[in-house]
């Protein structure tokens, strides 16, 4: 009864292979649906006001003591003279989550777009001359 149960189920298969092609068509249609709508929307970032910037080129212990700006991924990494020079508790109530410190490097995540901020750091350290 088996065998026979078997055989029936393969040789419906041999000629009706098509539904399995529709089936997969279907699930893979699904699979993208699904995960279309999980993804998480663009948050749009405001930009950082300018008296915030400076409030941050303080916070590092002022220019002087910046070498370098950048984007590291979704954190600002900024090179440092002298790490301690920084005023860590002031980058917290500017907003600033996830710092860390890695040598004379700190990166951190911020509630803005960067890329005003490091620009005008990068563009104060060359005196203006970028």
């Amino acid at each position: 009864m088996n065998i026979l149960f078997m055989n029936d189920i393969l040789n419906w298969f041999k000629y009706n292979f098509w539904w399995l092609l529709i089936v997969f068509v279907l699930l893979f249609v699904l699979y993208l649906v699904i995960r279309l709508q999980k993804q998480p929307s663009k948050k749009v970032e405001k930009p950082v006001e300018d008296e915030k910037i400076d409030e941050f080129i303080k916070c590092y212990g002022g220019i002087k003591n910046i070498k370098q700006a950048s984007i590291d991924g979704r954190r600002l990494k900024v090179s440092l003279v002298n790490v301690d020079n920084a005023d860590l508790e002031q980058f917290k109530s500017l907003g600033a989550t996830g710092i860390f410190i890695s040598g004379n490097n700190i990166k951190m995540v911020l509630p803005y777009d960067m890329n005003k901020l490091v620009n005008k750091i990068n563009e104060n350290i060359d005196g203006g001359k970028l």
